[in-house]
């Protein structure tokens, strides 16, 4: 395995490999782990909140279903990056009475087909079944792992016949990536994690607001990249900026890592464009924010490994 061209190693048989198991091989020798130069990104809330309430009369269907599937939102993937892993974490729960009906799927789609805002059931398979939502809050974590040229998606069911409620709290992602030798795409997420610039989709009063858009943030990352495109120090100034979140001397000649933020600048604005261009204010309703969290929903929540202090796996 050794002697294996990288591309075969990431893109072929890793992919078979759990997270778990994929860890323990990159420890088996100094060339396997730098080869496959895993990152795990820091990890990232996208939705503080998203409640909905039934459509009460929608269909005729509405007391019995099936019931209507909503479309909730896109799972962020790494374009810049071959990605292994997702790992998907949140609580949740419904109107805390009465019958129990809400539920959420994961599905895949190709990147070339549109996603629509409503439909009765996804367009790709599922890679992700929730179970029947509990009445009391309580916590759900689950791994898949992405393939390229997809898209995935998360869609719910509130249930029909009116007052069920259907609450998802705190979603954060974090990746699993194979980085390149100096980590660049994972030293510039926990950047960008550190300055509090991606900050979650519904907390973000529109698209085109965000730290990140600021315009003096964008002029800094490209006058750095340009500096170094053409072989030139980035300026004090900016490496005081850069500093201030732990980067070294070493980070700061990387034009990769500039890149690596720039990207992951373009791919957040494309997922605000997303959301707010996807949701629509039909059945959104408040909720608490300081519920307590319940033991996790084990009978019907499929739960990821947690043997290490990465999140993925163990060592």
């Amino acid at each position: 395995m050794k002697s294996l061209p990288p591309a075969i190693l990431t893109q072929k048989i890793a992919h078979y490999l759990s997270p778990a198991d994929l860890f323990h091989v990159s420890t088996t020798s100094k060339k396997l782990h730098s080869q496959l130069a895993l990152s795990v990104t820091p990890r990232r809330k996208i939705i503080a909140k998203l409640s909905r309430h039934d459509l009460q009369g929608y269909d005729i269907r509405a007391f019995h279903g099936p019931y209507l599937m909503e479309y909730g939102f896109a799972v962020p993937i790494p374009s810049t990056v071959e990605c292994h892993s997702i790992r998907v974490s949140m609580s949740g729960r419904d109107q805390g009475w009465g019958n129990k009906k809400s539920y959420f799927v994961i599905a895949f789609s190709d990147n070339n087909v549109a996603v629509p805002t409503k439909q009765e059931q996804p367009q790709g398979p599922l890679v992700f079944s929730s179970g029947i939502a509990p009445h009391s809050r309580q916590h759900i974590e689950f791994i898949f792992q992405p393939e390229n040229d997809r898209s995935y998606h998360l869609w719910y069911v509130v249930g029909g016949g009116g007052g069920h409620e259907f609450h998802l709290f705190n979603v954060t992602v974090e990746s699993l990536i194979f980085d390149d030798a100096l980590h660049s795409y994972s030293k510039a997420c926990h950047f960008l994690a550190s300055k509090n610039t991606l900050l979650p989709w519904d907390v973000v009063s529109s698209s085109k607001f965000s730290p990140l858009f600021s315009g003096s943030f964008e002029t800094m990352l490209d006058t750095a990249i340009y500096s170094l495109e053409h072989g030139q120090p980035i300026l004090p100034p900016m490496k005081s900026y850069f500093r201030e979140a732990g980067l070294s001397e070493e980070d700061l000649s990387s034009l990769e890592l500039m890149k690596s933020m720039r990207s992951i600048s373009h791919d957040y604005a494309n997922e605000l464009d997303h959301y707010f261009n996807s949701h629509t204010n039909d059945n959104r309703i408040p909720s608490d924010d300081d519920e307590t969290v319940d033991s996790t929903w084990t009978d019907s929540w499929i739960r990821a490994e947690k043997n290490d202090t990465n999140g993925f796996a163990n060592g």
